[in-house]
């Protein structure tokens, strides 16, 4: 692999008439990979990576930039695993169905975001404090409110948790 960029800012509109843009920070480029560098206590399942938020956001937005890449994880643990490697490739593929379900979710959100500020003071009111989500908490990560959420797993989303 060779890097065309590192920790790179990149944003989209949906249309380009809206004050808000979609924003996300890619750790290491390459033309057809894009590899997140994680170092922690264990090491990233493959569940994660089926499920991680930011596997499908820096996904889309290469797709949406018309620069389509796969996404991998560059994994390492800070203490050698008794068994196994220290370092892991792990690949979350996403397909176009998941990207154009996240393009609509994100759109969705923001709509909604925009008409509470614009009719109600305070801050939105779907989110824990210590950040936004939109993903079921799994293993003590994602959103608190997801099952309550209209956009999450709740009864109105249409959508299971």
């Amino acid at each position: 692999m060779e890097p065309v960029s590192v920790e790179r800012r990149a944003s989209f509109r949906f249309d380009p008439e809206q004050e808000w843009r979609f924003v996300c920070y890619f750790d290491l480029e390459c033309v057809r990979v894009v590899a997140d560098l994680k170092f922690g206590r264990s090491s990233i399942k493959e569940e994660r990576a089926y499920r991680d938020l930011q596997a499908t956001a820096q996904t889309f937005m290469r797709w949406a930039e018309r620069n389509p890449a796969e996404f991998v994880f560059h994994a390492a643990t800070l203490e050698r695993p008794e068994e196994g490697p220290r370092w892991q490739v792990i690949p979350a593929p996403r397909s176009t169905a998941q990207l154009l379900g996240f393009q609509h979710r994100v759109a969705q959100v923001a709509r909604m975001i925009a008409h509470l500020d614009a009719t109600e003071p305070g801050p939105w009111p779907l989110s824990a404090d210590f950040g936004w989500w939109c993903a079921p908490r799994v293993g003590g990560e994602g959103c608190p409110h997801w099952q309550d959420c209209p956009v999450g797993g709740g009864p109105t989303s249409g959508r299971g948790s």
